[in-house]
């Protein structure tokens, strides 16, 4: 009798990716491992991978979001400047070797960046770019020099599709020019609150110190509804039950006695005290053509709230997200092929090496194998003719194209043969 170590394929044989309540019944007869086995293994490797896969886009995908909504709670971003300028063929760089073909010239850059936002260009920020000379003389003007009695202008247009992130501005010159630039921001439309309007907001827990009109009047309405500010009786608003709505009334007429306004009047008031100008941004800079460069000297960052950055920032963020959506769709129809793969394969274990098991399994643990092979024998013959017997069982025809006659033609023939000198049949 074959030693049951030789049948039975080891546990221990087995990879652990082989579940507990699977692995006893996992047999193999040879030596060579088992196909089903080999097949098992990688489709459990395939879905620890996919597993992995789809924890990590998760996790991606929470992280995306909350930087989202921390971008939707705050709109403000910082625009950094830099100023420089670079000095060319001047007397002091020349030294001797004078050549009076190269003219003294100086140039200068104006850069700009929205920090953590590289991809929008400083051109797409700026409507406007003036440069004005101070003090400037024409009298002080030396051989060769550009006469800089005008500004400098640099205007946005619609249909001109260069960006940069850096303007140069080049002229002719040997002397150290002060200049003031002023920068002209498109797509600014908000200004900053006065104070009560700021402590409007704070009541109600909100941190924000500019707007536009629209937003203004929202907040004061929303304001007045929330703390039942209108007088029931008058229709006009209470403003002793607010301060700060009565500093924004007296605004109009500091003389103001009374301590009720219509909506109407305060709205009036508001749209004309309320929103403070916008203050022009602008620089004093010192061109200075007595040094090689001033690159990095010069450096001013101002906080600009512009919702239109950050809808291109969400943009981005939105199809980042379609594409892990689409990528986690994908996977997901790849699990359902595989679960269907791990199906098939379980039904083949459940027909092909679990009955095999039971019967290798109950052979090594009886005290009489001979016993047990005997009635093992006789129950499977009770069962074939039982098989047999059935009309559906059996078919004829079947049999007779079976490829056992076909391939043992010669042998049935001498056994006919034989049985026929016998007399047999």
């Amino acid at each position: 009798m074959t030693d049951n170590n030789t049948n039975l394929y080891s546990i221990s044989h087995l990879s652990t990716n082989i579940l507990p309540s699977i692995s006893k019944y996992i047999l193999n007869d040879s030596d060579t491992e088992n196909v089903l086995i080999k097949n098992y293994n990688l489709l459990v490797d395939k879905e620890i991978e996919l597993d992995s896969s789809i924890n990590k886009k998760t996790i991606d995908l929470v992280n995306n979001s909350i930087d989202t909504l921390n971008t939707h709670a705050n709109n403000t971003n910082t625009l950094r400047i830099f100023l420089s300028n670079t000095a060319e063929n001047q007397p002091w760089q020349q030294q001797d070797n004078i050549d009076l073909n190269k003219k003294p010239a100086w140039v200068l850059r104006i850069e700009g960046k929205v920090l953590g936002m590289d991809d929008v260009p400083f051109s797409s920020l700026i409507k406007k770019i003036n440069i004005h000379f101070e003090k400037f003389d024409k009298e002080s003007l030396n051989a060769d020099e550009d006469d800089l009695s005008n500004d400098i202008e640099w205007d946005y247009l619609d249909n001109n599709n260069i960006q940069f992130n850096g303007l140069d501005i080049k002229r002719f010159g040997s002397q150290n020019r002060n200049i003031k630039i002023n920068l002209e921001l498109k797509n600014f439309n908000v200004s900053e609150y006065i104070q009560p309007v700021i402590e409007i907001n704070k009541q109600n827990g909100i941190n924000k110190k500019n707007g536009n009109l629209q937003d203004l009047i929202n907040l004061l309405v929303d304001h007045i509804l929330k703390h039942n500010l209108i007088d029931k009786n008058t229709g006009l608003i209470d403003l002793s039950k607010d301060t700060n709505l009565l500093d924004i009334a007296k605004l109009e007429d500091s003389s103001l006695a009374t301590t009720s306004i219509s909506l109407e009047d305060l709205v009036q008031v508001s749209t004309k005290h309320c929103l403070k100008p916008i203050e022009p941004i602008f620089f004093e800079y010192t061109l200075r053509v007595d040094k090689e460069t001033t690159f990095g000297e010069n450096c001013y960052d101002i906080i600009i709230n512009d919702s239109s950055l950050n809808n291109t920032k969400t943009q981005a963020e939105n199809s980042n997200y379609s594409h892990y959506l689409s990528e986690l769709e994908s996977i997901d129809s790849e699990i359902n092929k595989l679960n269907l793969e791990n199906n098939k394969l379980l039904a083949n274990l459940n027909n092909n090496v679990i009955p095999k098991y039971s019967f290798f399994n109950e052979l090594s643990t009886q005290g009489n194998p001979a016993e047990f092979l005997q009635k093992y024998i006789e129950q499977q013959c009770k069962v074939n003719k039982e098989i047999i017997a059935q009309d559906n069982g059996y078919l004829e025809d079947l049999v007779r194209r079976s490829q056992y006659y076909i391939k043992n033609e010669k042998e049935l023939s001498e056994e006919i043969g034989l049985l026929l000198q016998s007399g047999k049949i």
